[in-house]
């Protein structure tokens, strides 16, 4: 599976910390969660933010109705250990009134949607922060964070003609 993870071209979105592993540590014992070793192997391996050079989308359990044509969904980041920018408590802070008690958010996905996991069963969940408090904002993407992870692809290839045509007319208007 790591050889699949690393074909979405993942890469720190900034300078790794110093202590990945103390971070990582304190930000478990922040938010009260332990989570699981191969989400944890990644943000060590990385010390920072990861973003996807490839891209990377996933196929949710449940549809929620943001996906793509192809029933996908994005994730552009994978939040970092630490307290920094993108860091996993700096990120839980910011929605810590927003998603549910639960969950965690452990990364983001367009237009300021969530990643987030929940803390007692690791079950991963997509938050549409349209929704905020609704129970509809939550809907269930795999039963753990290494289903999760097998699902994602890159955005590339993901299958013969899924791409929208580029429409050449030059007009928007279709008379």
């Amino acid at each position: 599976m790591a050889s699949d993870f690393i074909k979405l071209g993942p890469e720190a979105l900034s300078a790794p910390s110093a202590q990945p592993e103390i971070d990582l540590l304190q930000t478990e014992r922040d938010l009260d969660i332990e989570l699981p070793q191969s989400l944890r192997q990644i943000l060590l391996q990385y010390a920072a933010p990861v973003v996807f050079a490839h891209g990377a989308r996933f196929r949710p359990d449940t549809l929620c109705g943001v996906e793509g044509r192809d029933g996908h969904l994005t994730l552009l980041t994978l939040y970092g250990p630490g307290a920094g920018d993108s860091g996993l408590l700096a990120m839980n802070r910011m929605y810590s009134d927003q998603v549910p008690p639960l969950m965690a958010v452990i990364g983001e996905s367009p237009g300021g949607n969530q990643l987030c996991i929940e803390r007692t069963s690791g079950r991963i969940y997509f938050w549409n922060h349209e929704a905020e408090h609704d129970e509809a904002a939550l809907t269930a993407v795999a039963e753990s964070f290494d289903a999760f992870r097998e699902r994602l692809v890159a955005d590339e290839g993901i299958s013969e003609g899924t791409t929208p045509k580029i429409d050449e007319s030059k007009s928007f208007l279709d008379f």
